[in-house]
């Protein structure tokens, strides 16, 4: 568990500091794979089910991010 919370600290730090010098849209996919990586994870060693309601806010969460990506690239042309 400590190592996992090591990784997870590191992946998280890595994250952060490409978003602020790299491009938003080569970081962005990353970081929902994160929502991908914890459904996967919760599904097997927690024994979680997956439910309407969180499927509708994932998919929600990604549509989001994906809309603001779409608007910030007709802004700029």
């Amino acid at each position: 568990m400590t190592g996992a919370i090591l990784v997870g600290l590191c992946a998280y730090s890595s994250l952060m500091k490409a978003m602020r010098t790299g491009d938003v849209s080569a970081v962005t996919p990353f970081r929902y794979t994160r929502l991908l990586f914890g459904v996967a994870f919760g599904l097997m060693f927690f024994d979680e089910k997956l439910t309407t309601n969180m499927l509708i806010g994932s998919a929600l969460v990604v549509l989001s991010g994906l809309f603001i990506l779409w608007r910030g690239k007709q802004k700029r042309d």
